[in-house]
This record gives C-alpha cells, sequence and structure tokens, in this order.
C-alpha cells in the first residue's frame, strides 16, 4: 500500500515533467547555440574582396582576405576537373599557416587560356555560384626592357609593421599588380610586367600617368595617388591614411576614396539593378542551416522590405547600414526545400525595384559543398614564387573539422535527463 502511495502522490509526476523541461532546455540551448557558431565560423573563413591580379601569359595571382587567420589555397586547371594546386606564397615548402590577407600566384600557365580555379578556406570549397571561378592569360608578350620598380614601406598607427598586409598598384589604362609586404612592413612591385587594362601590350608610361594605390593590413586600408614619376621616392604610409603624393606638403588627404579600378570581385545576384542587391544567397544556393544570414547592398540608411515565400510566408523590413549593407536572419526555421527571397526598395534613382532570388534548405546531413557569394567579372591584375603540387589537396586533411566536444557532451546529458524524467513521469501516471 505505501509503495502504491507513493507513486499516486504528484511529487514524482512533478519530478519527472521538471527534469523533462530542464533537458528539453538544455539540448535546444545547445542546438541553437551550436547553429551560431557554425553560421559564425562560416563567415569568418569566407574569403572576401577577392581580385585577380598580376595576369600574364603564364601566371595570374588570386587575392582575398578572411576575418579570421585561416589556411587557404587555391585548386585549378584548364578546364573545371581542374587538377593542380597552387599555395599563399607565405606558405613555404607547402606548409599550410593561417591568414587574414591570401595572396595566390598560379604559374605554368599556357597564354591566351581560360583557367578555372576554387577557393579552399578553412577546409571549405568556395566557387561562383557553384561555378568555378575563370579568367584569362594574356598573350604573351616580352618584359620591358627598362627596370621601373615602386618600392615603399607600409606601417600601422603605431608605427609598428603590420602583421600582414597587401599593395595594389593600377592606373587608369593599365591592369592591377600586386604585391604582399615584407615583415618589416616593405614592399617591391616592379612595373616591367605592367600590360595595358585589355593585356594585349606593355602599358605605356611615357606620359607620367598617375599610378594609384591601396593598402590593406590589420583591418586597415590606404589609398594613395602619385606620378608614375615619383615611383621612386614613395613616403612611409600610415594604414588608415589616404595620401596625394602629387601636391606638395600634401601628404595626408582623407577624403581620398578607392579608385574603382581596384574593384573586388563583389558578389551580386542576378539582377543587374543599381543600388539594390541580394548578395546571399548567389543564385540558387543551397544552405544547410534552416536559419540562413541573409544579406544584401542597397543605398545607405535605407529601408528594405523583404518577403521570403515558403510555407509560411515571412514578411519584414530592414535598415541598411552607413555602407549600404543589410542582413537579415528568420527567427524560425525555414522548411527543407525550395526558397525565394523578394527584396524591394528605391534604386539611386528614387524609382521602387524589386529583385528576387531562389535558394534551397537541406536537411545538415545532405548539404552540398558551401559557396562563396563572389561573382567575378573579367578582373584586372609581380609575379612571386609559390609552392605548387600537381594534384589538389583533399580539404580534410588540410582542416579537418572537428566538433565542439564540450557542447555535444552536454547535450547528451540533456537528452538524458529528458529521457529519466519521461521514465519518472510514466512510472508515476502508472502508479507503479
Amino acid at each position: 500500500m505505501m509503495h502504491h502511495g507513493f507513486w499516486n502522490k504528484q511529487i514524482p509526476t512533478m519530478l519527472g515533467l521538471g527534469l523533462i523541461i530542464i533537458g528539453l532546455s538544455i539540448t535546444t540551448f545547445l542546438t541553437n547555440r551550436q547553429t551560431i557558431s557554425q553560421t559564425s565560423a562560416e563567415s569568418n573563413i569566407q574569403p572576401q574582396k577577392v581580385r585577380i591580379t598580376n595576369i600574364t601569359d603564364n601566371a595570374f595571382t588570386v587575392s582575398y582576405e578572411t576575418d579570421s587567420n585561416v589556411s587557404g589555397y587555391v585548386n585549378f586547371g584548364p578546364n573545371n576537373s581542374l587538377g593542380q594546386t597552387a599555395f599563399d606564397e607565405k606558405d613555404f615548402s607547402q606548409k599550410l599557416q593561417g591568414h587574414t590577407i591570401h595572396s595566390v600566384t598560379l604559374k605554368n600557365l599556357n597564354p591566351l587560356t581560360k583557367y578555372y580555379f576554387s577557393i579552399i578556406s578553412g577546409g571549405n570549397t568556395y566557387l561562383n555560384n557553384n561555378q568555378n571561378f575563370e579568367t584569362l592569360t594574356a598573350t604573351a608578350i616580352s618584359d620591358s626592357s627598362s627596370e621601373s620598380v615602386i618600392s615603399g614601406k607600409i606601417i600601422l598607427p603605431n608605427s609598428n609593421a603590420p602583421s600582414e598586409a597587401i599593395v595594389y598598384v593600377t592606373s587608369d589604362t593599365s591592369q592591377v599588380l600586386s604585391t604582399q609586404t615584407s615583415s618589416d612592413g616593405t614592399y617591391k612591385v616592379n612595373l616591367k610586367h605592367l600590360l595595358n587594362s585589355d593585356f594585349s601590350k606593355l602599358a605605356d608610361l611615357s606620359a607620367n600617368p598617375v599610378i594609384k594605390m591601396l593598402v590593406y593590413g590589420d583591418g586597415l586600408s590606404s589609398n594613395a595617388l602619385l606620378y608614375y614619376s615619383q615611383i621612386n621616392n614613395i613616403p612611409v604610409i600610415t594604414l588608415s591614411n589616404n595620401y596625394d603624393f602629387r601636391i606638395k606638403d600634401q601628404v595626408n588627404s582623407n577624403p581620398l576614396v578607392a579608385p574603382q579600378s581596384f574593384s573586388a570581385l563583389t558578389s551580386t545576384s542576378s539582377s543587374k539593378t543599381k543600388g539594390i542587391q541580394i548578395l546571399t544567397p548567389g543564385i540558387n544556393q543551397t544552405f544547410s542551416n534552416q536559419k540562413p544570414v541573409l544579406k544584401g547592398k542597397g543605398n545607405p540608411n535605407q529601408k528594405i522590405q523583404i518577403t521570403i515565400h515558403s510555407q509560411q510566408q515571412i514578411q519584414t523590413t530592414v535598415s541598411t547600414d552607413t555602407n549600404g549593407n543589410w542582413s537579415y536572419q528568420p527567427k524560425n526555421p525555414l522548411s527543407k526545400g525550395s526558397h525565394t527571397i523578394t527584396v524591394t526598395a528605391k534604386d539611386s534613382s528614387g524609382v521602387l525595384k524589386t529583385i528576387t532570388q531562389t535558394f534551397t534548405v537541406v536537411n545538415s546531413t545532405t548539404s552540398s559543398t558551401p559557396t562563396a557569394v563572389i561573382n567575378p567579372k573579367t578582373a584586372t591584375p609581380t609575379i612571386i614564387a609559390t609552392a605548387y603540387s600537381s594534384k589538389p589537396i583533399d580539404p580534410k586533411q588540410v582542416s579537418p573539422t572537428t566538433g565542439n566536444t564540450s557542447i555535444v557532451t552536454a547535450g547528451i546529458t540533456g537528452l538524458l535527463i529528458t529521457v529519466v524524467g519521461g521514465f519518472i513521469f510514466l512510472l508515476s501516471r502508472k502508479g507503479i
């Protein structure tokens, strides 16, 4: 009687329900935390400001940045099968290291040949809207007989050399050259390789053109303008300041803006509408995360109307920041399958424009290779020795992904608490 009386009391029932609630709360919290962590990790390793520089008849350079120190390399080839690998110029003997500024030179190429490539960052393969990037090498041209070198030094506002920095150089009628700085912040760019903007011949520098420089390093950037006749005497550039060396006694000119010739291979949707863009998702992009972060651009400080056509239609409004960027992450998980996002806003002329993009949400166990939302145009480009291999490296071997053990353990604990609570609840209800 006492045994049955004990189980007929409400205390075991409440205990069971309490354990179920605690267990489910722990499991739900950790699942959301893991999802946020994975989303943040993908964002930190995604290639940004991708540029193709240093194009010659037998080489070109792929440069990009990442938010976190992460290893990276490029798989490439004359067709979509790729088959060859080039490593970061700082990774000697193919020993991969983490960087935030990446520069990979693809060598031993053929003239006037289209080459395809993908970027491997942090073990993930990044493509251009589910397709390999591509660019064309130049025709065979002899280097200039005269030696013209742009050289100088880059420092941080505290006068130290940046841990990593990259320098881009161009003019209005030429391609873009790039080089990474040395450990002491010095750089050299040899203009004997400088081709004109269509890569058909050497650039003509006899008219003393304006040379444009763009520098990135340690999260800071600088722009500089100078005449070709001034390249042998470039003052030290302090990152975060902009310079116009053409003007005597006026080396610091912050109003300078980044020259258009340095435009990165930025991500765009299929729409050509000016002033409003969908960056993520890319065309038919696939997400394994049911709460993907959607991003785009518009006019600065602008209201953006977003509609996601799903089983339950989502309508919301977000605002762009001062740089015109907007982002939105659904509060509730999207259903698995095909979805369409519609974005409406005024373009630069004040006309209301609407663009759409289709994407797919799949199970995390069946997700496809993540793709970078980077859409290259016909791009512009000192060739630096790069470690080279004839076979691509398996991304899993380069940077194997491992789960967070503590999160997994705690999740299992939450599940066990839920099971025990359910067992006690059933026993109390049956009166055993």
